[in-house]
């Protein structure tokens, strides 16, 4: 029930990663340990951040017209019902 570590030897070809990053404008990060990783962070979000608009579209479903209509169809039914079945009788 316990947890093993092992490290691997990485085999990355680091030139060719650089070589991408400098074509694109990029950055290559390489972190070797948590330490390492954390300030490749702090340097990430140290980065400029840009903002951007988000427009937002809801599509409403009017859903009032089934109850409505439901409740007509009701009325109407039970006005035949009285008319014709459950009528009293004089």
């Amino acid at each position: 029930g316990g947890t093993d570590i092992v490290y691997q030897k990485s085999m990355l070809d680091e030139g060719t990663l650089r070589r991408v990053a400098e074509i694109t404008g990029g950055r290559y990060y390489r972190a070797e340990d948590t330490e390492g990783l954390q300030k490749i962070y702090d340097e990430i979000n140290q980065l400029e951040k840009s903002e951007i608009e988000v427009e937002v579209f809801n599509h409403y479903e009017e859903l009032a017209g089934w109850l409505i209509g439901t409740g007509i169809a009701l009325l109407i039914l039970e006005f035949i019902l009285r008319k014709f079945t459950f009528r009293r009788l004089p």
